[in-house]
């Protein structure tokens, strides 16, 4: 930098105006760089940590919410298979509906 800025031989071949405004672009670029590296690193850190997240992790304690657990013997005999269900059919009118006979 310090041809550039006008000391020593290359004083002649650069003016210090145009040294200094070169010095100043290379540091605006410079960290300019610094930034949009900083940003994506850190979005990439976002998304792995996230996606990390997402993944059920083998030994946990009960289920995850919105899940259900799992019959953990489903064998045709165990009473856990068993539904009861209950309620109403109704027509396309809104009336009930008669059991065909």
């Amino acid at each position: 930098m310090a041809l550039m800025a006008g000391q020593g031989a290359a004083s002649t071949l650069v003016p210090p105006g145009v040294a200094a405004l070169v010095d100043s672009a290379t540091r605006a670029v410079l960290i300019t760089k610094t930034k949009i590296t900083t940003a994506l690193l850190l979005a990439a850190t976002i998304a792995v940590v996230g996606g990390g997240l997402l993944i059920p992790q083998p030994g946990g304690t009960g289920t995850p919410a919105g899940q259900q657990a799992r019959n953990p013997d489903p064998r045709p005999g165990n009473q856990d298979d068993l539904v009861t269900l209950s309620g109403r059919v109704l027509d396309s009118d809104g009336k009930h509906s008669r059991a065909p006979s």
